[in-house]
């Protein structure tokens, strides 16, 4: 019994270490006629597999700067963005309503 309770712990820990999300000093700077706008300021962040996290803040705060960083879709001024795994998309296709509009995402298959 006790050696079962030793294999769970240590699966437990090995999973919590796992590391799926990390950041380092982190900037981002955008220039507006020619001042510079500081979007983030070094930014450490670190999120483990299994582990659930919430990007809230004013708007303007740099939440979607951030999100983009770490998505690779923008590159960062300083400091750096790592993923341990390629984040997937559902298989289907989707297709986002006109902007302005407050009708739910939708679902559709490609036809062919």
């Amino acid at each position: 019994m006790k050696q079962h309770r030793t294999r769970k712990r240590q699966k437990h820990v090995k999973h919590q270490a796992e590391e799926m999300i990390r950041t380092e000093h982190l900037e981002k700077t955008y220039e507006d006629n020619g001042v510079p706008v500081h979007a983030l300021k070094g930014i450490d962040l670190s999120v483990r597999k299994g582990e659930f996290l919430v990007i809230a803040g004013p708007s303007g705060s740099g939440k979607t700067t951030l999100l983009n960083l770490i998505g690779a879709l923008d590159k960062p001024s300083r400091g750096r963005s790592t993923s341990s795994r390629r984040i997937s998309l559902p298989s289907r296709r989707r297709t986002l309503p006109p902007c302005g509009s407050t009708s739910s995402v939708s679902s559709s298959r490609p036809t062919t």
